[in-house]
């Protein structure tokens, strides 16, 4: 009912604040300030906390990092999925034959997510193989148009299917038309997935909007 009243700038009520910091386990000026008035009237105390070595430790926040700028092929207005990212989601189970069939097999989705718009297109493959993955690209461009630049991570079957898109366009010998409508296959660099995040990001919504 009657706290003590002590000095706000005397040595003993420096002693007395930072004994019960220490006590609280430095805790902060709130529960502080909550403490103290059980015995002692109102106190300064932010001063007290700001010279604590260990409690400015315990309290102390990491740098922010600044956001580098986007590429050209996030902000320049284009045609919806001409630039493309491409990843893989799963595995899921399929359901084999009617839709009374037992028969369960893994499967897997593929997202196609536009760099501009952040439309995505998706497909369900049935195996991680590279020609699994180049018919499900075959049915993407059949239903979307071929996409002008794919970005991808280096997973074995994007390299792959790369791999066989460069072959086709040797065979083709159409070198006027692969030098306009050639599509460019960019691998993001390994142990660099917050580089994909615009694809990975695709997927979280994807699996939201599945359930």
């Amino acid at each position: 009912m009657h706290q003590i009243i002590l000095p706000p700038n005397h040595h003993f009520t420096k002693l007395v604040v930072s004994a019960v910091h220490i006590r609280l386990h430095h805790a902060g000026p709130q529960l502080l300030i909550a403490s103290l008035r059980e015995k002692y009237l109102d106190t300064k105390v932010k001063t007290d906390i700001h010279q604590c070595l260990t409690g400015f430790r315990f309290n102390v926040q990491a740098t922010r990092q600044f956001m580098g700028e986007l590429p050209l092929t996030r902000v320049q207005p284009s045609k919806p999925l001409l630039t493309t990212g491409v990843d893989y989601a799963g595995p899921i189970s399929l359901r084999v034959g009617t839709p009374r069939s037992k028969t369960i097999t893994k499967g897997y989705i593929v997202t196609f997510v536009c760099f501009v718009t952040n439309a995505f297109f998706i497909e369900v493959v049935t195996s991680l193989t590279i020609e699994a993955f180049f018919v499900a690209l075959r049915r993407f461009v059949a239903h979307r148009g071929k996409p002008k630049t794919i970005y991808s991570d280096k997973g074995i079957n994007f390299q792959g299917a790369a791999n066989e898109l460069h072959e086709i366009y040797k065979m083709a010998k159409v070198e006027d038309f692969l030098s306009t409508e050639r599509c460019n296959w960019i691998f993001i660099p390994p142990h660099g997935p917050h580089i994909g995040g615009l694809w990975e990001a695709a997927i979280i919504s994807m699996k939201y909007h599945l359930r």
